[in-house]
């Protein structure tokens, strides 16, 4: 294993370049040997990782909401109410994601009930286009 005393250059030599370029080169072989092969793309996901969690928290704190709205409970059918089964839908792929991914936090939720209508919008939209067709 290096020494730190050769990677940490002397007050003397700490302007020079030379020096920069072996810290650097010492930085870059202890990450390297953290996370081994493809370093830049291990820095690239740990900061972007970094990223998403402040802009997650800074939404959240802003918001002051924890919990995500899944729809409403009941809906009519005939002369009677049901249990609503958009909500029903929404609330299994929810547990669904929540089972591969506990991690998984409010922000997490809103983006997933967000791709969960649009997907629902794209198949009305191309029901309503086939029946155009016909």
């Amino acid at each position: 294993m290096q020494d730190v005393s050769s990677v940490i250059p002397d007050t003397d030599a700490a302007l020079s370049p030379k020096s920069h370029a072996h810290l650097r080169g010492a930085l870059e072989g202890v990450f390297f040997r953290l996370l081994g092969r493809n370093l830049w793309g291990k820095l690239y996901i740990l900061l972007s990782a970094l990223r998403s969690g402040l802009g997650h928290m800074r939404t959240q704190l802003a918001t002051g909401r924890d919990y995500v709205s899944f729809g409403p409970s009941f809906e009519r059918h005939h002369q009677s109410l049901r249990r609503n089964r958009r909500t029903l839908a929404r609330k299994k792929g929810i547990k669904n994601l929540q089972a591969t991914r506990p991690w998984v936090d409010a922000q997490d939720l809103e983006i997933f009930l967000a791709g969960f209508d649009a997907g629902e919008q794209w198949i009305s939209d191309s029901t309503d286009k086939q029946l155009d067709l016909q």
